[in-house]
């Protein structure tokens, strides 16, 4: 539980999209946890700003010098604020830099992130669909990013749920009318 409330303030500049997409706006309509992966459902103000989202935290230092990374799968947004299609997006939470970084699998997956800025990163396409997929079939993969820009991570992401959880999240997207 605490990490869905931690998930959540980290996650309040960038749902403040809107004037009406502010924390104190949204209205959890569906949460269930799948080991470390959460299913977040819920809408703000009107029911017709309907979002779902997929993530997972990783806090790997805790204050005083607090550093995270997270991971999301969430419908893009237009213009208009309508829902698109699913995307992933990684930030990074403190000093930390994903360029040079990357995710690796038992099985021989790589997907780098060389394009991605320093503490951010949007896959789309068949980029994400690549990393969806190693999660399913995979029981962990590996996230390799920088702090400070120089001390190599090495982050182990337990993925044995990680298909349930999507499945799940698949669901609650179809059931609220998400692409």
């Amino acid at each position: 539980m605490s990490r869905l409330l931690l998930s959540l303030l980290l996650l309040a500049p960038s749902m403040a999209v809107a004037f009406e997409r502010t924390p104190e706006t949204f209205r959890l309509t569906h949460g269930k946890a799948y080991g470390p992966w959460e299913v977040i459902c819920g809408h703000f103000g009107a029911e017709a700003n309907v979002t779902c989202d997929l993530r997972y935290t990783d806090i790997y230092s805790p204050r005083p010098d607090f550093r995270a990374w997270l991971l999301f799968l969430q419908n893009s947004r237009d213009a208009d604020d309508r829902p698109g299609p699913v995307e992933l997006q990684l930030r990074m939470e403190g000093q930390s830099s994903l360029v040079g970084g990357g995710f690796t699998g038992p099985d021989g997956f790589s997907l780098g992130l060389s394009d991605c800025l320093l503490r951010g990163c949007t896959l789309t396409g068949e980029r994400m669909d690549r990393l969806v997929e190693a999660m399913r079939r995979s029981p962990e993969v590996t996230l390799t990013f920088f702090d400070y820009g120089v001390q190599r991570q090495d982050r182990v992401v337990p993925t044995a749920s990680f298909a349930a959880a999507w499945d799940d999240f698949a669901a609650q997207r179809q059931a609220r009318g998400l692409p």
